[in-house]
């Protein structure tokens, strides 16, 4: 099954901000009634013409608390008007009695169009913003609902209007106050003042989780990716190490033999003989014990493990080489390179030039066997590797010569140049067989765009914008200027 990504990840992000989103209304803190009432159609004229006044109180910062809400005595009043004075933001307090607030006095006789249930004429969190646009001054603006009980409209609401920094910790402000101190109007706004100045530390949350969650979601895909890409590695190397092994262990099967011929050590014979004797044992056991596959776990399965193996051959045979020479009363030669054309052969005694089928002459070195068929004007059988229905030169495998090679040549300059440049570059990719995985994710984005259309609804309640040309009392601007901080509860 394909995935396209880029069809998918949009989704994903609606869904993860849509998520974020209602767990943000979820703890918004707001409690009470269910407040399914039409404000479309709300008488505000009554309201506003309160607001209006209650403005011209609160043309500097401080708190009005009307004479009508008798729970705050004129002293606290005095002392929270100038505590709210000295908070930053600057804040501004309104206390009023829900009655006044109300579509229709409730001390006059219902009409016929009288509704059932007298509703404050703005909802909670709209009344902050009312007192905004009448004072027209940035700033925190609070109003703090009286009445005895949340279904009768009792709420505390404040919102930081503002353009620029600072931004205020307002909504944690609210919810401090009600959790600590509701009913109690005087400690709860000392609460709410002693708070209301604090500034954000992260002025961004949603957004701080949006990226949070998109970067683990990246780290988990790409996460994903790599995993699947190092899966990838280990089996191409797997499959080097297992196409490299039946020749391996031919060569092992040689050694053992040859090893097995020797003749054995006299009184005559240099103690190093037998020193280098035990040497060879041990490399050649080494490297068939790791080449062996037992209870199907294998001990070589990676190419750097196919070169030390490797390394552990040629070791062997320069012993080897080094013991003869003994034996015939020759110094031990030095460590040279291997026999170009079959490094079975051991380390090589000279150099001589040879011109491959469709190459220029070069210089390689060669075993005392191989000069002496150059010399002769032939050319010397090259060690070729069987990897399944198809025999090549050692060196023309790419990927599965590189451990080989190096493993012989170690930090020598290999005698071909194309091959050399490949021993330590970026290893190429192996030939096998692609299984399609159960799902494939990939990236394609069409030229059509074909993007959804969000609709902006203009619907929902009337007065939760601007409220127009409406005259300032605090001798401010009427436009309004962004909702830094909002919180409303009632209680």
């Amino acid at each position: 099954m394909r995935i396209n990504l880029a069809k998918v990840v949009p989704w994903l992000g609606v869904l993860f901000v849509g998520f974020l989103w209602v767990l943000a209304q979820g703890s918004s803190g707001q409690t009470g009634v269910d407040d399914s009432y039409d404000w479309t159609y709300a008488d505000t004229s009554r309201a506003d013409a309160y607001l209006d006044q209650a403005a011209t109180r609160l043309a500097r910062p401080g708190v009005y608390v009307d004479p009508a809400v008798t729970s705050i005595s004129a002293a606290d009043a005095a002392r929270l008007s100038d505590l709210a004075a000295d908070t930053p933001g600057p804040v501004r307090v309104l206390v009023v009695p829900a009655d006044a607030l109300r579509e229709h006095d409730p001390a006059e006789p219902p009409s016929d169009y009288y509704y059932e249930t007298n509703e404050i004429a703005y909802p909670d969190a709209d009344l902050p913003g009312q007192l905004y646009d009448r004072v027209g001054v940035d700033g925190t603006y609070a109003v703090l609902v009286d009445a005895s009980s949340s279904y009768d409209g009792r709420s505390f609401s404040a919102t930081q209007f503002s353009e620029e920094r600072p931004f205020y910790r307002v909504e944690q402000a609210v919810d401090h106050a009600v959790d600590c101190c509701a009913p109690d109007y005087e400690a709860m706004l000392t609460a709410f003042l002693e708070r209301a100045g604090d500034e954000q530390t992260n002025p961004w949350p949603i957004v701080g989780w949006i990226v949070g969650g998109a970067g683990a979601a990246l780290g988990l895909f790409l996460g994903g990716r790599r995993l699947l890409r190092r899966r990838r590695e280990k089996a191409d190397d797997a499959q080097v190490a297992d196409a490299l092994r039946p020749s391996l262990q031919e060569e092992v099967i040689e050694l053992e033999t040859t090893v097995g011929a020797l003749p054995p050590a006299s009184a005559s014979d240099p103690p190093e003989i037998a020193t280098r004797t035990r040497t060879v044992l041990d490399l050649v056991e080494e490297a068939r014990q790791r080449l062996d596959v037992t209870d199907g776990e294998r001990r070589v399965d990676t190419p750097s493990e196919v070169e030390m193996v490797v390394q552990r051959l040629g070791d062997a045979r320069y012993e080897l080489t080094a013991i003869d020479a003994l034996r015939h009363g020759r110094p031990v030669p030095d460590k040279t390179a291997p026999c170009f054309f079959d490094p079975r052969h051991g380390p090589s005694v000279a150099e001589a030039a040879y011109t491959p089928e469709g190459g220029r002459e070069r210089e390689v070195p060669v075993c005392a066997a191989c000069r002496d068929r150059l010399a002769a004007g032939e050319v010397p059988p090259t060690r070729s590797i069987r990897i399944g229905d198809v025999v090549r030169p050692y060196w023309e495998w790419d990927r599965y010569s590189r451990p080989y090679v190096n493993g012989y040549w170690r930090n020598r300059t290999f005698p071909d140049a194309t091959f050399q440049r490949q021993r330590f570059g970026s290893a190429p990719a192996v030939s096998r067989a692609v299984q399609r995985p159960a799902f494939q994710f990939v990236w394609e984005s069409d030229d059509n765009g074909g993007g959804s259309g969000w609709g902006g609804g203009g619907g929902g309640r009337r007065f939760s914008g601007s409220s127009g040309h409406r005259s300032s009392f605090g001798g401010g601007s009427s436009r309004r200027s962004s909702s830094r901080s909002s919180g409303s509860r009632r209680f």
